[in-house]
């Protein structure tokens, strides 16, 4: 199990790099829609807001299983 703890590492620093990359994603979306304000309607900002925290949250999720399943192989 330590042979492959490298590359468990470095899937570990790109998942991270990924979850980074879509939190900063969904934090431009926020930002975005604040700044817009009135030129968007309400549902059109909603959906924007939502779909850019639905990827945050399954790109978190894909992590948590990863990690889960590299746990169990641990035993």
């Amino acid at each position: 199990m330590q042979a492959d703890l490298p590359a468990r590492q470095q899937a570990l620093q790109n998942m991270q790099t990924d979850l980074n990359q879509a939190y900063l994603v969904f934090q431009t979306q926020i930002e975005q829609i604040k700044s817009l304000g009135q030129e968007l309607n309400q549902a059109t900002a909603l959906q924007q807001m939502q779909a850019a925290h639905g990827k945050y949250i399954e790109t978190a999720t894909a992590i948590h299983q990863q990690i889960s399943k590299w746990l169990e192989a641990e035993g």
